[in-house]
């Protein structure tokens, strides 16, 4: 299996390096499509091979990388982290 992991770099990097030293079967690739066009390009890259995205980062608004995952049918898995929840919350209540 190929996870690839994405959103905030420490945690992403961070996870995917302790998956790596656990379960060496599977393959664990972290990349900072924020603030980084060359992970974003090695991102989109990769996407077509992998078996899952996780991304450690919620957003309320549109994101081109999820719009991506999506439209290629891949699963994706979004953990929200700190003020990702509050800033949902507030939003939704403004809506």
């Amino acid at each position: 299996m190929k996870v690839l992991l994405i959103g905030l770099k420490y945690f992403s990097q961070k996870l995917a390096k302790e998956l790596s030293d656990f379960d060496s079967s599977n393959r664990y690739i972290a990349f900072d499509t924020y603030y980084s066009k060359r992970d974003l390009l090695r991102f989109i890259a990769h996407l077509p091979s992998a078996d899952l995205v996780y991304s450690i980062k919620g957003t309320t608004s549109k994101s081109k990388v999820f719009n991506l995952v999506m439209k290629m049918k891949k699963p994706l898995i979004i953990q929200w982290a700190g003020t990702d929840v509050l800033q949902a919350l507030e939003l939704e209540k403004k809506k």
